[in-house]
């Protein structure tokens, strides 16, 4: 099954911008209150400059990245989008339209392959997400075979995803979908992910911000 037919890129970034183990044993209480400290910078790039962080604003569903356009992937045999998407306050909603599966990825350029990031530095992901119903969601590298399911609840909760395959010049810095089908992931149309604070660690747990590649 082909994901990627055509692709429609929504910049969320204030709109200028499997089935392997569950994530559920590593999830923290997350009261929905989780405020951070945006004012220091450091860039996860070898060139040393700023990257998508400069200027030290961030943007929904980012803990210190200033964003990354979405790419709502489509459906090749009904030529339908499989979700909606639109920010909150604090966090992104993902509507799924499904009906078979779903997914998306954040890059720099949802319509083209030009823009990569340096995530070399890159060895762990953390953010929280919650679902309308409790269901899986897999984040995952579209292009690498690097990736986690997570059981979603109904409340916030936040989850850790070590990343195993990242380079100098990946296209995607997050990618999701459904776990498989409706089934397979207990989600059907209409249900609502929420996702926020995702945030890039390194090899000492820091928070950095991967540097975009010119």
């Amino acid at each position: 099954m082909k994901k990627i037919n055509k692709v429609i890129g929504i910049c969320l970034a204030s709109l200028t911008a499997l089935l392997a183990f569950s994530c559920n044993y590593d999830a923290v209480a997350d009261d929905g209150t989780n405020i951070r400290d945006y004012s220091t910078i450091i860039s996860g790039g070898a060139s040393g400059g700023g990257g998508g962080g400069g200027g030290g604003k961030a943007s929904v569903p980012w803990s210190k990245f200033a964003g990354a356009d979405l790419q709502i992937w489509q459906d090749e045999a009904t030529k339908q989008l499989t979700f909606s998407a639109e920010n909150e306050s604090d966090c992104v909603v993902i509507t799924i339209v499904g009906p078979s599966w779903f997914g998306g990825a954040y890059c720099n350029s949802a319509a083209g392959d030009s823009v990569t990031f340096d995530m070399s530095k890159v060895k762990k992901i953390t953010f929280s997400a919650k679902a309308s119903d409790p269901m899986s969601l897999q984040v995952m590298n579209p292009d690498t075979a690097d990736k986690k399911v997570c059981t979603l609840s109904t409340e916030w909760k936040e989850f850790e995803w070590p990343r195993t395959v990242c380079t100098s010049a990946d296209k995607f810095v997050f990618g999701f979908d459904g776990a498989g089908t409706a089934a397979q992931g207990g989600w059907a149309p209409g249900d609502k992910v929420y996702l926020k604070n995702i945030a890039f660690l390194n090899a000492e747990g820091t928070e950095i911000v991967p540097a975009k590649n010119n």
